[in-house]
């Protein structure tokens, strides 16, 4: 899409690619476990650390405003993908059992 994007739209050449959405680590791992069930029959269980009082952390924002000014398909299919890179890994690495 670049390639064929009109060239004051390209600005320094750099773009974040990506969705709209920001995803936590917390919900991509949920995502891939639901995947996990779905393809390999299993859902691995999800720990998660308690959250430190003491800490604090921005709200991370992915801007993908530029890419988008330029052209580029933003829509994805990620359960689709985790599908196929499931599928991958048992092929690799057989069923675990």
């Amino acid at each position: 899409w670049a390639a064929l994007a009109p060239a004051d739209t390209l600005g320094d050449g750099l773009f974040n690619v990506g969705g709209d959405r920001t995803t936590t680590l917390l919900e991509m791992a949920a995502r891939i476990a639901a995947r996990c069930e779905a393809v390999l029959g299993s859902r691995p269980a999800l720990a998660r650390a308690a959250d430190d009082p003491r800490e604090s952390h921005a709200p991370f924002v992915y801007d993908s405003s530029k890419a988008r000014r330029a052209g580029a398909p933003l829509a994805g299919d990620v359960d689709g993908e985790l599908d196929r890179l499931l599928r991958a890994c048992r092929a690799w690495f057989g069923t675990g059992r």
